[in-house]
């Protein structure tokens, strides 16, 4: 049986990202990906505006904001490997 479909949406910059990665998230998950790629400012004030996602991605200080004005729960957050600054280069 198919599952509900997944909203997301993101920040336009990981549409290649994700055109990589939603077949196999769909096969494995049985869920069908609706991905809104858009500006992250579009993104945060449509989710301010009261829009809804399964998944946002975005900035920590865009989600951050999120999170403050309650459109996002805290609980949910996740933060990524490459918001950590990359390790030095060696010498």
């Amino acid at each position: 049986m198919e599952q509900e479909p997944a909203l997301q949406r993101s920040a336009a910059a990981m549409q290649s990202v994700f055109k990589e990665i939603a077949g196999d998230f769909e096969r494995k998950s049985e869920h069908r990906l609706i991905i809104d790629h858009a500006m992250m400012g579009a993104i945060n004030q449509r989710v301010l505006g009261g829009e809804t996602a399964d998944l946002v991605i975005g900035s920590t200080p865009s989600i951050s904001n999120l999170v403050k004005e309650g459109r996002i729960h805290a609980a949910g957050r996740s933060q990524s490997v490459s918001e950590k600054p990359p390790p030095p280069l060696p010498a």
